[in-house]
């Protein structure tokens, strides 16, 4: 009986221990291509596996050696904790979805178990590179990612510390997005869809709602007046779901707007 007890403690212990490194590791991730200025969500990412240090370089890649880029299945690279012990060894497999079993090793040692990362923000398309590094201790990391059939992206991650993430549903709550006009000259705005996406381009009104949208199909354009200061809300339309959109974007008209260029989110 005592030792089905000390087991039972054991498992409850690194059952414990693997939720608090889950919770510890909570990244923001951002992604940014060349010719758009605007940062855009990828969720919430799992990096590193340790609850008492955060990565600050990480370098690694799809495929383990032998099979080179499988598409996001598995990684190989390295990976730097903020203690001071210098590149480890990183290897990494897809389990579910985004997460990964991830283990590392320093030198010749035995690989070590570096817990359940969440390495992705789609569904479908896995990412195949990441290169980051961190100057604030893993607070932050900045650095390129690709995703499969991609070329590389701009990468941004924020740690979620535990109050900020209890704070997040009243901060969004607080920063809604209103149409204010700074001027009164219209401007013409040509709106042209280079995504690969059909999207919706709905005006956020003075009263910070949404307006009906308008359609812009793949590769269409459409010309219409607005003002600066006037802020529109974008969203990528499911053609498989009839009326389901996702969000794809915000944008602010600013005085130097001509074009609206909207390409992948």
């Amino acid at each position: 009986m005592k030792n089905f007890i000390t087991v039972i403690a054991i498992m409850a212990f690194t059952f414990m221990a693997a939720n608090q490194a889950l919770a510890q590791n909570q990244y923001d991730v951002e992604v940014r291509w060349s010719n758009d200025p605007t940062w855009h969500s990828q969720g919430s990412w799992v990096i590193g596996g340790r609850t008492d240090q955060h990565p600050i370089e990480l370098r690694f890649a799809s495929g383990n050696g032998a099979d080179k880029n499988d598409g996001g299945k598995t990684f190989a690279g390295q990976v730097k904790y903020a203690q001071k012990e210098g590149m480890l060894g990183l290897k990494a497999l897809r389990t579910t979805g985004n997460n990964f079993s991830v283990a590392t090793k320093k030198g010749n040692a035995n690989w070590a178990n570096d817990g359940t990362w969440v390495i992705g923000g789609r569904d479908n398309q896995g990412v195949v590179k990441l290169d980051a590094k961190s100057t604030d201790g893993g607070k932050t990391l900045m650095g390129t990612m690709t995703y499969a059939g991609e070329g590389p992206i701009e990468f941004r991650a924020t740690l979620i510390s535990a109050s900020s993430a209890e704070n997040r549903s009243s901060s969004a709550e607080n920063s809604k997005v209103c149409s204010k006009t700074l001027n009164e000259t219209p401007i013409n705005i040509n709106w042209v869809n280079k995504s690969n996406e059909s999207l919706m381009v709905h005006w956020i009104n003075y009263n910070c709602e949404e307006e009906k949208g308008q359609y812009l199909g793949r590769g269409e354009t459409y010309t219409g007046n607005s003002y600066a200061g006037h802020a529109f809300h974008i969203y990528k339309v499911i053609e498989s779901d009839e009326g389901g959109m996702v969000d794809y974007k915000t944008i602010t008209v600013s005085p130097s707007n001509g074009s609206m260029i909207l390409t992948r989110p």
